[in-house]
């Protein structure tokens, strides 16, 4: 699920990069804003999941866009049941903003591998997260 998050993400940002208007940017960056300043977990995680849609809708690719919303339903359990430390928050708004920034520079290959290169280093999160809690039930069992 990890590798279709990231392509299907990863597309978006690299086509968002050549067909952003000048409002989607206005409006993902309005979002980022609204991401760092979010003082709770459940208005930051639904922040991000908004940008992840935004940034497939400034793709400007209906299909997409769906496939994006699909992945964060499925993926929305997950996502939101995970916990992050003020350091691993801090991480994802630079890791977000950096692909901002290869999308106003109209850079799609840059977009592309830095979202791409977040979505997996949160994929790796979530897998040592579930082999932890994994462990922690197996001892907890009778």
């Amino acid at each position: 699920l990890g590798d279709l998050r990231a392509a299907v993400a990863g597309t978006a940002a690299r086509l968002a990069a050549g067909r952003a208007s000048g409002r989607d940017l206005a409006g993902l960056r309005e979002l980022l804003d609204r991401f760092a300043a979010a003082p709770r977990a459940t208005e930051q995680r639904r922040l991000e999941s908004r940008y992840y849609l935004a940034v497939a809708a400034a793709a400007q690719s209906v299909r997409l866009t769906l496939h994006e919303f699909e992945l964060q339903v499925e993926l929305g359990q997950v996502l939101w049941a995970a916990t992050r430390t003020p350091a691993e928050l801090a991480a994802a708004r630079d890791a977000h903003l950096a692909v901002l920034a290869a999308i106003e520079a109209r850079d799609p290959e840059l977009a592309r591998a830095r979202t791409e290169a977040h979505v997996d280093a949160v994929t790796h999160r979530l897998i040592a997260l579930h082999i932890a809690l994994t462990r922690l039930d197996g001892r907890i069992s009778p």
